[in-house]
């Protein structure tokens, strides 16, 4: 079978780590033996009226087409669906010299959705819509946005999937996707994200000093968020922290990984509330230096409002890390409370407190290995990659 995968959102020398679980997604169909090719196309801020560069790059074996586009006005370029069409199709005309795709595979429906649909009617391909975005709710009330063109895509493609049963719920309550959800999991490289070794005991739980661990390691992967689409939480550490006694204080230290415009405000924060000695902030970290750092961490802390899948809470699991996370979205389809790690029910500084009261606890009675065995048995390369050659081969493709 051979998959050309159209998305907006895709690792690029512009944006390294954008779309990486598209990226991740397209190596678990290889390794299930789909011959994959990506199609990627963006448009980015620029100071230039407007440039279009078209090129390919091979990345980890898999050939990627970039259709980008630079221009002052990137945010209205990108809801150019003509202009964006012209240049999909061109680049298709090459792309279906070397290679004669079953289907199309589209993640997210904006503008991806949206543009497998023209491109599956001009050159006569199926497509599909896989769904990640958490924007849907916004997005569908939005009355500059497509909307009605993002619903004829759900509605006419040959099969819908979403990373979790929660994002399913979503496009039936917001995009009105009345058909059969395909529920596929986003995928962990389980060999990267894997748990430690000189830190474990032989039976796998987490070596301790005297029944606890002082001080509590702490981690958390995060971005720095402005405005009102902020989703990510960390100043809720912040705010429980301050709420205990000077004494208790010291027990926990958290690292954080992450970036973003929100960041100096962070700071300020951590200062004001003379938490500099509990935060270590190591700003963007690459995927193989945060494995490591969830090998040496005891625990996953991650305040969020939503998650449509929680790859960070998946690859920490992998690594058999314990995670506190906030109770929203998918993530409690990956937490099981009291087992590997703890739903924090309320994101208020109150309710993180009391979960960080909780945390020495959940460590002591943590098996690395069997959180990472029961996770990665259904993220991995070779479960999702399984699961996405099942799924393509139940698709009555001939109606197309």
């Amino acid at each position: 079978m051979k998959i050309l995968i159209i998305s907006c959102w895709y690792p690029s020398d512009e944006a390294p780590s954008q779309g990486m679980f598209v990226h991740e997604h397209a190596k678990a169909m290889v390794a299930a033996g789909i011959e994959v090719r990506v199609l990627h196309f963006y448009t980015y801020p620029s100071r230039e009226l407007y440039r279009r560069d078209v090129f390919s790059e091979v990345r980890d074996g898999i050939m990627v087409y970039h259709v980008q586009v630079y221009s002052r006005f990137h945010k209205a370029a990108l809801l150019m669906k003509n202009h964006l069409g012209k240049h999909l199709a061109s680049v298709m005309d090459t792309i279906l010299d070397e290679f004669d795709p079953d289907l199309l595979h589209a993640h997210v429906v904006f503008q991806a959705g949206i543009m497998a649909r023209r491109m599956s009617r001009i050159f006569e391909i199926p497509y599909v819509i896989t769904e990640h975005w958490s924007g849907l709710d916004w997005f569908s009330k939005a009355v500059h946005m497509p909307v009605g063109q993002a619903r004829r895509a759900y509605r006419n493609a040959a099969g819908v999937s979403s990373v979790s049963e929660f994002l399913a719920g979503r496009m039936r309550e917001y995009m009105r996707v009345e058909r059969e959800i395909e529920i596929i999991p986003n995928v962990v490289d389980t060999e990267l994200f894997r748990p430690g070794r000189a830190d474990e005991n032989p039976d796998g739980s987490k070596a301790a000093n005297g029944g606890g661990i002082n001080p509590v390691r702490l981690l958390c992967v995060t971005s720095f968020g402005k405005g009102r689409k902020v989703t990510k939480r960390p100043e809720l550490l912040v705010g429980a922290l301050a709420l205990m006694p000077d004494d208790e204080r010291g027990n926990y230290h958290i690292t954080i990984a992450g970036a973003g415009d929100g960041l100096e405000e962070f700071q300020r924060l951590v200062a004001e509330n003379n938490l500099k000695g509990q935060f270590d902030i190591a700003g963007f970290t690459p995927r193989e230096k945060l494995a490591e750092m969830m090998r040496h961490a005891d625990a996953l802390v991650h305040p969020t409002e939503i998650e449509t899948f929680g790859v960070v809470a998946a690859e920490a699991l992998c690594c058999g890390l314990p995670c506190v996370v906030s109770n929203r979205g998918a993530l409690p389809d990956l937490v099981t409370h009291g087992e590997n790690g703890l739903l924090v029910p309320e994101n208020t500084p109150e309710a993180w407190m009391e979960a960080f009261r909780s945390i020495s606890g959940l460590i002591n009675i943590s098996n690395k290995r069997q959180i990472s065995q029961e996770i990665s048995k259904i993220v991995s390369y070779q479960a999702v990659g399984s699961r996405w050659k099942t799924w393509f081969k139940s698709l009555p493709l001939s109606s197309y």
